[in-house]
Protein backbone atom coordinates (compact mmCIF):
# COMPACT_ATOMS: atom_id res chain seq x y z
CA UNK A 1 0.00 0.00 0.00
CA UNK A 2 1.03 3.52 -0.75
CA UNK A 3 0.41 6.06 1.99
CA UNK A 4 -1.78 9.09 1.10
CA UNK A 5 0.30 12.14 0.20
CA UNK A 6 -0.36 15.46 1.85
CA UNK A 7 -0.79 17.53 -1.36
CA UNK A 8 -2.17 21.03 -1.92
CA UNK A 9 -4.50 20.68 -4.97
CA UNK A 10 -4.84 24.45 -5.53
CA UNK A 11 -3.35 25.30 -8.93
CA UNK A 12 -1.00 28.26 -8.97
CA UNK A 13 1.00 30.00 -11.62
CA UNK A 14 1.85 33.30 -13.22
CA UNK A 15 0.75 34.94 -16.43
CA UNK A 16 3.38 36.83 -18.38
CA UNK A 17 2.59 40.12 -20.10
CA UNK A 18 1.89 39.67 -23.82
CA UNK A 19 4.78 41.04 -25.89
CA UNK A 20 2.36 41.90 -28.73
CA UNK A 21 -0.98 42.85 -27.18
CA UNK A 22 -4.05 43.01 -29.41
CA UNK A 23 -5.01 46.44 -30.70
CA UNK A 24 -7.72 48.29 -28.86
CA UNK A 25 -11.06 48.48 -30.73
CA UNK A 26 -10.51 52.13 -31.67
CA UNK A 27 -7.08 51.26 -33.13
CA UNK A 28 -8.27 48.43 -35.40
CA UNK A 29 -8.51 49.16 -39.13
CA UNK A 30 -11.87 49.38 -40.83
CA UNK A 31 -12.67 46.67 -43.40
CA UNK A 32 -11.66 47.60 -46.92
CA UNK A 33 -14.28 48.75 -49.39
CA UNK A 34 -15.83 45.94 -51.41
CA UNK A 35 -14.05 45.31 -54.69
CA UNK A 36 -15.74 46.92 -57.65
CA UNK A 37 -16.46 44.90 -60.78
CA UNK A 38 -18.98 44.83 -63.60
CA UNK A 39 -20.51 42.16 -65.83
CA UNK A 40 -19.56 42.71 -69.47
CA UNK A 41 -20.75 39.56 -71.30
CA UNK A 42 -22.99 36.50 -70.81
CA UNK A 43 -22.94 33.24 -72.80
CA UNK A 44 -23.65 29.55 -72.12
CA UNK A 45 -24.49 30.02 -68.44
CA UNK A 46 -21.29 31.90 -67.76
CA UNK A 47 -20.54 35.58 -67.34
CA UNK A 48 -17.47 37.66 -68.01
CA UNK A 49 -16.71 40.23 -65.34
CA UNK A 50 -14.16 43.01 -65.34
CA UNK A 51 -12.34 44.53 -62.39
CA UNK A 52 -9.11 46.51 -61.95
CA UNK A 53 -7.05 43.32 -62.41
CA UNK A 54 -8.61 42.27 -65.73
CA UNK A 55 -11.35 40.07 -67.19
CA UNK A 56 -12.64 36.90 -65.50
CA UNK A 57 -15.07 34.15 -66.53
CA UNK A 58 -17.45 33.14 -63.73
CA UNK A 59 -20.35 30.73 -63.34
CA UNK A 60 -22.71 29.65 -60.58
CA UNK A 61 -20.66 29.05 -57.41
CA UNK A 62 -17.65 31.11 -58.52
CA UNK A 63 -16.05 33.43 -55.97
CA UNK A 64 -16.32 37.09 -56.97
CA UNK A 65 -13.84 39.92 -56.26
CA UNK A 66 -16.01 41.11 -53.33
CA UNK A 67 -15.74 37.60 -51.77
CA UNK A 68 -19.40 36.75 -52.48
CA UNK A 69 -20.39 33.86 -54.76
CA UNK A 70 -22.41 33.78 -57.97
CA UNK A 71 -25.87 32.51 -57.02
CA UNK A 72 -27.35 32.70 -60.52
CA UNK A 73 -26.98 34.22 -63.96
CA UNK A 74 -30.42 34.83 -65.42
CA UNK A 75 -32.61 37.04 -67.57
CA UNK A 76 -34.99 39.43 -65.83
CA UNK A 77 -37.29 41.63 -67.87
CA UNK A 78 -35.23 40.90 -70.97
CA UNK A 79 -31.91 41.90 -69.33
CA UNK A 80 -29.12 39.62 -68.13
CA UNK A 81 -28.32 39.87 -64.43
CA UNK A 82 -25.99 38.11 -62.04
CA UNK A 83 -27.31 37.51 -58.52
CA UNK A 84 -24.70 37.12 -55.78
CA UNK A 85 -24.77 35.39 -52.40
CA UNK A 86 -24.74 38.90 -50.88
CA UNK A 87 -28.10 39.53 -52.64
CA UNK A 88 -26.56 42.00 -55.07
CA UNK A 89 -28.09 42.08 -58.55
CA UNK A 90 -25.53 43.10 -61.16
CA UNK A 91 -26.86 44.03 -64.60
CA UNK A 92 -24.99 43.48 -67.83
CA UNK A 93 -23.01 46.64 -68.70
CA UNK A 94 -23.35 48.09 -72.16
Amino acid sequence: DIPAANLDLLATGTVRDDANPAAAPDEQPFPADAAKFRMVHVANGRAMIQDDAGLWIVQRGSILPDSSQVSSIEQRNGKWVMVTSADRVIELSR
